[in-house]
């Protein structure tokens, strides 16, 4: 997924996606909502990584804990995943249309387990 990831990152397709909704945010209401509309039917989730802290952070002297991470919805889309690294852990946030998804919580369980059965498919860093 990195790999791909990274391929499309480095593709000119963001820097034209950028500029099309730039352009698009300049349409009249009723133009931007259909473009909005057409993109979000050629999808069927979003899903974002955020690289957060590698150590504690600390607010009012206490130390945070966690994070909770909401993923960017648009259109129809009927799923979303945000997957937040934290001092060495993930947080997985889950947002999903309970007409299609009507558990979401198994969902991200079924997530945790399979970046269980992933990590412990690699070696150990040495």
């Amino acid at each position: 997924m990195r790999r791909r990831t990274q391929a499309l990152k480095n593709s000119a397709e963001p820097l034209v996606s950028y500029q099309l909704l730039g352009l698009t945010g300049r349409l009249p209401y009723e133009g931007e909502q259909a473009v909005v509309d057409l993109f979000s039917t050629k999808a069927s989730l979003v899903i974002t990584n955020v690289v957060g802290p590698r150590r504690p952070v600390h607010l009012a002297g206490r130390a945070v804990r966690g994070t909770i991470g909401w993923p960017p919805e648009s259109g129809q889309l009927g799923l979303g995943l945000a997957i937040i690294s934290y001092c060495g852990g993930l947080i997985i946030g889950a947002l999903t249309d309970d007409e299609i998804i009507s558990d979401p919580a198994r969902l991200v369980a079924d997530t945790k387990l399979e970046l269980e059965r992933l990590q412990a498919a690699v070696p150990a860093a040495r």
